[in-house]
């Protein structure tokens, strides 16, 4: 059925497009934990 295959590359496509987005994020949150942490190395260790 077409209607049946339509529907199967759209959900195709949404996971494609949710699973290329979560990439990105998490490339994203690697970078800023990497720059966080590194900005607390190198800032003088402070009490909270």
């Amino acid at each position: 059925m077409a209607i049946f295959r339509y529907s199967h590359w759209l959900l195709g496509s949404w996971m494609r497009k949710i699973y290329l987005l979560g990439n990105g994020f998490s490339q994203n949150w690697l970078v800023v934990y990497l720059m966080t942490s590194l900005g607390d190395s190198l800032r003088p260790a402070q009490g909270h």
